[in-house]
């Protein structure tokens, strides 16, 4: 990941707790979670077990506030996971 001079957001489901390489090389280059909760959005039967979708800002960003949403239905739950961090 290169150096940018413009504030940049990566968004996503990266299938990557925060220890795996893809998350620990963005952040390793600079970029920091918005979510200082670490959010559990990767699910297994509607049961949220660990955090695998990222919210990552680069030094440019002051993040004041943050959280997750999560639609929710009774009786149906997401393929594997929720909703981004976003708000």
């Amino acid at each position: 990941v290169g150096e940018s001079k413009l504030p940049t957001v990566i968004v996503g489901d990266l299938n990557s707790p925060p220890s795996w390489s893809p998350v620990r090389i963005l952040r390793e280059s600079g970029f920091r979670s918005a979510d200082q909760r670490g959010a559990l959005t990767y699910q297994v039967g509607g049961k949220a077990i660990r955090c695998m979708d990222h919210f990552l800002v680069s030094s440019s960003w002051d993040v004041l506030a943050g959280k997750l949403i999560r639609p929710v239905t009774p009786g149906v739950h997401p393929s594997d996971d929720s909703s981004p961090p976003l708000d």
